[in-house]
């Protein structure tokens, strides 16, 4: 699943709204989160700058976070699961 998510992280990013992209697996099932700054309707977005209801197999879950901005002290790369 890692593998995948690097290879979509670079598309999605470019999107409109779009903010950060991880990893969620609830119920033992993978799922890709799409962190946006604000809910919009995807009616009202150009196809080409939508997000997928699936991307590779996996669901796409779209979450509202606001603007992210990076912790000082936490910009190695790793997400917080690879640094335990």
């Amino acid at each position: 699943m890692r593998e995948e998510l690097r290879r979509v992280t670079d598309r999605l990013m470019k999107l409109p709204h779009v903010v950060g992209v991880d990893i969620d697996a609830p119920s033992g099932r993978d799922r890709i989160r799409v962190f946006v700054d604000s809910r919009f309707a995807a009616a009202e977005q150009p196809p080409e700058e939508r997000i997928p209801e699936t991307i590779e197999g996996y669901p796409v879950d779209i979450v509202e976070s606001g603007p992210l901005t990076a912790e000082e002290g936490n910009d190695d790369g790793r997400s917080a699961e690879e640094r335990g």
